[in-house]
């Protein structure tokens, strides 16, 4: 019969997890794995592996050759990643045992031309409705805080290419422009920045990237470029699908915190990408803004 768990990371990393989630973990059987100048994941016995019915990689550090072992013990071994601690959000279906679950490449759904253009087209309907509200939103900004009205900054799409998304601007001028959201307080924020920004009004003017093709209604959230040029080979897989306007990190609470700290929504969201998720997300979203 097979053991429950292997921990494979650092030696300082298992301990900051079996140290923090004590509780979580004391009712399962588990082994580990230490990775050092010794131990190398790469020397390890595929056999051995094998034993386990849930493997969690605790490393930063995960190359393709790691992700190809990992994936040819994929069934029915079931391998879930975590980068450093602050990833772990215990809210997201207990990830002590899911983390950021492992997924091929083949999974991942390609890209519908057909869903594409109607996405464009629908976006242009509904900028055309919402039109009058830019309008009142704009004024009303200038009016308060002065311009620029929209925000603009250069973001990573599918397949790793950049592009500019558009938002009404919620932050003073004298903030930096690729702040991470953790550190903006209420004093960055204009006069009516915060209302903007709760209400997702903000987000309004991303429907002009949907009608250029550069992001769809429901997806990923697209990441900065510095972020990006530092992710691992698994990280790397979430620039497969075109980033959303919102999507499953963006309705959840996590979305206080940033982004590659909840990449578990993002991969659960590409497993079981679908029309009728989308539809299901798109609503939600709506009835949260309007509410």
């Amino acid at each position: 019969m097979k053991n429950n768990l292997l921990l494979i990371g650092s030696k300082d990393f298992l301990k900051k997890f079996t140290d923090t989630y004590k509780e979580k973990i004391e009712s399962l059987k588990f082994d580990e794995y230490i990775i050092d100048s010794e131990n190398s994941l790469q020397d390890i016995d595929r056999e051995f592996l094998k034993n386990y019915s849930k493997i969690v990689y605790l490393y930063g550090d995960i190359s393709e050759d790691i992700y190809q072992l990992f994936d040819s013990l994929k069934n029915p071994t079931e391998i879930s990643y975590f980068f450093n601690l602050e990833s772990i959000n215990l809210e997201f279906k207990n990830n002590l045992d899911f983390g950021v679950p492992h997924i091929s490449l083949h999974q991942i759904k390609k890209e519908n031309y057909f869903i594409n253009f109607i996405e464009r087209i629908f976006a242009l309907l509904i900028l055309l409705f919402i039109s009058p509200i830019l309008i009142i939103i704009s004024i009303i900004m200038i009016i308060v805080d002065g311009l620029p009205v929209f925000f603009s900054q250069k973001r990573v799409g599918l397949n790793g290419k950049k592009f500019v998304i558009y938002k009404f601007r919620t932050l003073k001028n004298s903030t930096p422009k690729y702040m991470s959201s953790s550190k903006k307080t209420y004093n960055y924020y204009t006069k009516i920045g915060l209302f903007l920004r709760k209400s997702n009004i903000d987000e309004l003017p991303q429907f002009f990237n949907v009608f250029n093709g550069s992001m769809s209604f429901i997806g990923p959230r697209p990441e900065m470029p510095f972020i990006v040029e530092k992710y691992n080979f698994v990280e790397q897989m979430r620039l497969k699908v075109k980033p959303g306007v919102s999507g499953l990190w963006q309705l959840s609470r996590a979305r206080e915190r940033e982004i590659h700290q909840n990449l578990e929504y993002d991969f659960d969201y590409m497993i079981k990408k679908s029309f009728l998720l989308d539809m299901k997300v798109f609503f939600q979203t709506a009835f949260k803004s309007f509410k």
